[in-house]
């Protein structure tokens, strides 16, 4: 879910709960959202090699709780592990996505991102064979 800054300060010494997680569960790190429009969406990517990309303005803004589910990973494959998100950053209009899988590297320009285009909650499509095994993945800017 999206948070603002100001939901996440507390009055009280010892701190104030802000995400509630499932059990086996853990933390992204934070996406800063300030270059964010209407027009932004959001990458999200598995480690079974699986990425979705879909309109930001589907996440609810919320003062604390457990969000929207984003990514439809089946309960069974979560509770062994076999499947879990590794990547979350948010995409403008014209911005690539450089995956790194091993020795291998695939740019998603905006126009192969069409592919992987969903709605939040569904898995996603497989990366092409060879670039499954995600490394890492990098969001380059457009100017």
């Amino acid at each position: 879910f999206i948070v603002k800054f100001e939901d996440l300060l507390g009055k009280n010494k010892k701190g104030k709960g802000i995400i509630n997680l499932s059990k086996g569960a853990s933390l992204l790190p934070p996406i800063d959202m300030a270059i964010a429009n209407q027009k932004t969406k959001i990458a999200i990517a598995t480690t079974d090699g699986r990425l979705l990309i879909a309109p930001i303005t589907d996440i609810p803004t919320l003062g604390k709780g457990k969000g929207k589910k984003l990514f439809g990973i089946p309960t069974a494959a979560f509770t062994n592990k076999e499947c879990a998100i590794v990547f979350a950053d948010i995409l403008n209009k014209n911005d690539e996505l450089l995956v790194i899988s091993g020795k291998k590297k695939l740019t998603l320009t905006p126009e192969d991102q069409k592919y992987y285009h969903g709605e939040l909650g569904q898995r996603g499509h497989k990366l092409p064979r060879g670039h499954q095994n995600i490394k890492s993945i990098e969001t380059i800017r457009a100017e």
